[in-house]
């Protein structure tokens, strides 16, 4: 059994370098709920394997079982190497109209739950709920398509509602899609990008608001997460199998 499992104070996005070339690991506060990564054409690829690195340095930094990952994503796969994760029930996918629909619901009630069940004076967010109980919650990271999610429900004030308490309950968000979104994005979509501070990335170079992360330009060079993905699901699923050994031998 889990014990104390709570949510990083911080997601680890990259690094800073100043002109001395000192390295200062960058984490956002992760309060804040999650955040947007939008890009240019040019640069999908690279915001595909930033967004999957936060993602796999989250798993890997949590109690194997802690974290539970729903990508909404109409697109072809974006994600292969979290994907893996799929066979220990860790990482869903939502293609389609129905399955974001019918998550969507799920994830709600599971949310209305959790704030009007659970929470408490004493435990206001799901971290502080499982240091004080036996019995430990999920975390789940959503991963987001504008171009998809928010057209797909009907009520914005829903989603608007969903997101204001979405880390009490124990949810973080990345929510990504093309620049083009400012140009022709819907309530929704504008609802979202209003709450979560963003990342842009333009010719394969980042640009990081102010409001996400204030720091000088001209003193630091930001260089994003990119570690080894494949060692780290290599790692991820290598103590899976290992903990399958270990309840086999107390079970004997």
């Amino acid at each position: 059994m889990l014990k104390n499992n709570t949510f990083p104070w911080g997601i680890y996005i990259g690094d800073l370098i100043n002109k001395q070339n000192k390295t200062i690991p960058l984490c956002l506060d992760s309060k804040q709920g999650g955040f947007c990564v939008l890009f240019d054409e040019e640069s999908e690829e690279v915001a595909n394997s930033f967004m999957e690195n936060v993602a796999l340095k989250l798993f890997e930094l949590m109690p194997l079982g802690s974290l539970e990952v729903t990508v909404f994503d109409f697109a072809r796969p974006r994600f292969m190497r979290l994907s893996a994760l799929k066979s220990k029930n860790l990482y869903n996918i939502m293609y389609s109209k129905d399955t974001t629909n019918n998550q969507f619901d799920t994830i709600e009630k599971l949310e209305l739950n959790r704030l009007h069940n659970l929470l408490s004076f004493d435990a206001p967010t799901i971290s502080e709920y499982n240091k004080k109980h036996s019995k430990q919650e999920t975390f789940y990271l959503l991963l987001i398509n504008l171009d998809d999610f928010p057209n797909e429900i009907n009520s914005v004030k829903r989603i608007k509602n969903f997101f204001n308490a979405s880390y009490d309950a124990g949810f973080y968000c990345i929510a990504f899609g093309s620049q083009d979104v400012l140009e022709n994005k819907s309530e929704a979509t504008e609802s979202i990008l209003n709450k979560f501070p963003s990342i842009q990335i333009t010719n394969n170079q980042f640009k990081i608001s102010k409001n996400l992360f204030d720091f000088n330009n001209e003193e630091f060079e930001f260089k994003h997460a990119n570690d080894n993905k494949d060692k780290i699901i290599e790692q991820l699923l290598s103590q899976f199998e290992n903990e399958i050994i270990e309840e086999t031998k107390e079970i004997k």
